[in-house]
Order: structure tokens, then C-alpha cells, then sequence
């Protein structure tokens, strides 16, 4: 059985630092509370054409600090609206945006095509399993919300009139799929299309599991966390809407050119002459090819069940994979071939890394109790 891999680069440098939000000074914030929900509502206008908002079970707990930003969010300091228009009956207006406030739920309208974005109320904020509704208007596609597959041979990306959630307990996991392993990997980011190349964004600033129902009109999402953040974001176009998500998220460094090319992947290569083989196969065939990414036997495999496993190790398994330094850097230099290896984050209990890191306190453990880790 092959195992199929999609690879990520999702640098976030700015992890460390972003425990913190930061609104600029021109930022304009408004406070509401529900009483019959028990709510707080948090209102932020970063600049015309972004707003960020927050509910936040119980009343008590009402402040006029900045809505925090989780690690999806870059750092930085926003310079709220040009024009900030203060209206009847809780109405508040940007030159792009203009939102509405009543009974605990607010209103956002694209001021330039006229439109109403979504209507967007909190329920069960004081459970584990929190729910968001957005009530839109006029939306015919639907596009993002991360990496998942449909059925086999459908390659549509649109997740319009869809149920959106990964399998896993926890989020993230990678069930079987079509006689392989997929990633399904859960990414809250919605560029909604209208009429007439309109669009407008959304963001959900939540890193726990999730479940997202696209089947009508008033979506449903569904998600583990404490308060309930997020991002409107208008810009007419998605270029524009996606240049403004860029702006929040933060531009990655690009990786090398190398890696947009071609790479093989199996489960697995179980020496240098199977992977030459692939190779010539390749060439043979005039198939361009920049790489091979390799698992769990360039390590010597696992002992399922074992300790004595040589997952952990981090060295070239010598017998299948002998004079690795010279043959990585020959097949590099030579044949333009690049690898990369899995590396996984267990240790065999009875290879001499675990019980050097276990002594250093460096393996999972229970709190309090770093030699307990098994």
C-alpha cells in the first residue's frame, strides 16, 4: 500500500510573539452585552475594509482590552479606519464596511456593492462545543476551509452547499483514502463569491476541531474553545480579499525554487537501488523529477510493539542504506536529486537516546514529573 503525502510550509516565525493582541490608535472598539445569552460582543474596525470580533460567555468578564489574536494572526498594529461614522440604533460605518448591532448578533454590509456579507449570532457559548451562525446573502461559491478531499476523480474546490470537518477527535488527522493516507488538515479561511466577481472574506481565529455546515444559507460551525474570534473582510475582489488576509496572516519566506518541483513519495523506499530504480524508470520515461521523500525504512523501519525499535534513531540504517553521506551528496550533485527524510517524534524506550533525553527531562511527561515519561 502506497502512502500519500501533502506537505505544508507554514512558517510562523512570529509564534513567540504572539500571545498579545495589538490594536493601533486609531482602532475604533465597541463593547455590547447580551443578557439573555449571557454574552459579551466585541466590535474592532482595524482598518475600512476589516473587522474583528469576539464573543465571550458571561457579563462579568466585559472589558475594553483588544480582542486577543491567536498564533494564525501576525503581530502587528493596525490603523483602524479612515472614516468611522457613529449612526442610530447601533449602526457604525467605514467608507467600505457598515455594521449593525441588536440582540446580541451584528450585521455586516459591503457599503460599495450594496450587499449584506452575513448576519452573524453566538450560541452555547457556555459549553465545550460552541456554535457560530452566519445568516448570508447572495454567496454562490465558497472556497478554502483547508486541505480535504472529496470523492474520488472530483476535483472541484468548491465547498458551497458542504459539511466541512476533519475525522479526527481532536482536529487534524489522516484517514484512509482511495488505498492510501491523506492529511486532512483544517484551515478556517472562507473567500465567499457573489454575483459579479464580488467577495468578501472570513476568518475564524480558532485552532481547535471544527465542524462547518455550507448547506444553506445561514451557515452553522461548530468548534471546541473558549471565546469565539474572528475576521470579516471586505475588498470586492478576492485578489483584494486575499492581499488583506495575506496582510493579517503575515507573508511566509518562499522555499526553495527545488521544492515547487516534482518529488516521489512511497511506503516505502527500502534501499538505494529501489529508489535508483524509481529514478531511472523516471528518466527512461523523459519525467521530470527534483526528488524523493523518504519514510520509515531510511531509518531501519519499525518493530511494531517493540522497544527495541529503531524509531528515534535519526542515523541511516547501514545495511539497506550504506555510504548515505556520499550518496546523498553524489545523487544531489550529480543527478539534481534531492531527499528528504520523515522524522517522527518517537523514541524506542530501550535505544540509548531515550534514556539520555528522559534523564534531561526532555520527553513528554506528566506535569511536575519529568523522568515519568514512558
Amino acid at each position: 500500500m502506497f502512502r500519500f503525502y501533502c506537505f505544508s510550509i507554514f512558517l510562523m516565525s512570529w509564534m513567540a510573539s504572539a500571545s498579545a493582541a495589538v490594536a493601533g490608535v486609531g482602532v475604533e472598539r465597541r463593547v455590547f452585552t447580551d443578557a439573555g445569552r449571557n454574552q459579551v460582543i466585541k466590535l474592532e474596525w482595524l482598518t475600512d475594509g476589516i473587522l474583528r470580533f469576539e464573543f465571550t460567555q458571561g457579563i462579568q468578564r466585559m472589558t475594553q482590552d483588544a480582542i486577543y489574536a491567536s498564533p494564525m494572526i501576525m503581530p502587528q498594529e493596525f490603523p483602524g479606519p479612515s472614516q468611522f461614522a457613529v449612526g442610530e440604533n447601533n449602526s457604525f460605518a467605514t467608507p467600505e464596511m457598515r455594521v449593525t448591532y441588536a440582540a446580541g448578533c451584528f450585521t455586516a454590509f459591503d457599503r460599495d456593492a450594496k450587499i449584506q456579507l452575513a448576519k452573524i449570532c453566538a450560541s452555547d457559548t457556555a459549553h465545550q462545543w460552541k456554535k457560530l451562525e452566519l445568516e448570508t446573502s447572495g454567496v454562490r461559491n465558497v472556497y478554502g476551509l483547508g486541505q480535504m478531499f472529496g470523492s474520488p476523480g472530483d476535483m472541484s474546490s468548491d465547498r458551497m452547499g458542504q459539511v466541512i470537518a476533519t475525522k479526527g477527535g481532536f482536529g487534524n488527522s489522516m484517514p484512509t483514502y482511495s488505498g492510501g493516507a491523506t492529511g486532512e488538515a483544517m484551515f478556517p479561511v472562507v473567500m465567499a463569491l457573489g454575483t459579479a466577481s464580488h467577495a468578501w472574506g472570513f476568518v475564524l481565529d480558532n485552532i481547535y476541531k471544527q465542524t462547518w455546515d455550507l448547506t444553506r444559507p445561514k451557515w452553522r460551525v461548530g468548534m471546541f474553545g473558549d471565546q469565539i474570534r474572528g475576521y470579516i473582510i471586505t475588498g470586492n475582489s478576492p485578489k483584494t480579499v486575499r492581499q488583506r488576509f495575506m496582510g493579517l496572516a503575515g507573508h511566509d519566506p518562499v522555499p526553495p525554487r527545488k521544492m515547487f518541483g516534482f518529488w516521489m513519495s512511497e511506503y516505502g523506499y527500502d534501499n538505494w537501488h529501489e529508489i535508483r530504480s524509481r529514478l531511472d524508470a523516471m528518466r527512461h520515461d523523459q519525467f521530470p523529477i527534483d526528488g524523493f521523500f523518504m519514510d520509515l525504512q531510511w531509518f531501519g523501519n519499525v518493530a511494531a510493539g517493540s522497544d527495541h525499535t529503531k524509531m528515534g534513531t535519526l542515523t541511516f540504517d547501514e545495511r539497506n542504506f550504506p555510504d548515505a553521506e556520499a550518496t546523498v551528496k553524489s545523487l544531489l550533485k550529480n543527478e539534481d536529486i534531492g531527499l528528504v527524510t520523515i522524522e517522527e517524534s518517537y523514541i524506542g524506550r530501550a535505544l540509548p537516546e531515550h534514556g539520555e533525553m528522559e534523564s534531561r527531562g526532555f520527553l513528554a511527561h506528566d506535569c511536575g514529573h519529568p523522568h515519568s515519561a514512558s
